[in-house]
């Protein structure tokens, strides 16, 4: 009696503990964002100095449940001279005949929004162009 008890037990443990294979453990969403030039918004800290620009998007694709529990990537997708993504932060040095700096992207994220953020290393009032990025959501 003992033995049948033991074996009941244990095949009720294996059927409550297998997998459902029709039931992903993993659930991701792609957004794909566009900002345009205008979007941009320039802030700066309250002398006026280190300017950053700015543009905070709606995401109501970030639940609070991703937010506290999932993971969220994003992306810069450069659309020239061929199209390919990278991890932001996007960090890019670039010089011309009188100046050296670089571009920085990144950005920050909470329940129902995100926010891109580029910034110039040597500060200059140059608006950031219309900008592509991908945002991946796994919870």
């Amino acid at each position: 009696m003992k033995k049948l008890a033991l074996s009941s037990l244990l095949l009720l443990l294996l059927i409550s503990c297998s997998v459902n294979e029709d039931e992903p453990d993993t659930y991701w969403k792609v957004v794909n964002i566009s900002v345009n030039a205008n979007d941009w918004i320039r802030y700066t800290d309250n002398n006026g100095l280190n300017p950053y620009y700015a543009c905070e998007i709606p995401m109501p694709e970030i639940s609070s449940y991703v937010y506290s529990s999932g993971v969220v990537q994003a992306y810069y997708v450069e659309e020239s001279p061929s199209r390919f993504q990278e991890s932001l932060p996007y960090v890019r040095h670039y010089e011309n005949n009188t100046n050296i700096w670089t571009t920085t992207i990144d950005c920050a994220y909470s329940a129902g929004a995100m926010t891109f953020y580029v910034t110039h290393s040597d500060f200059a009032n140059v608006p950031p162009a219309a900008m592509t990025f991908r945002v991946v959501l796994m919870w």
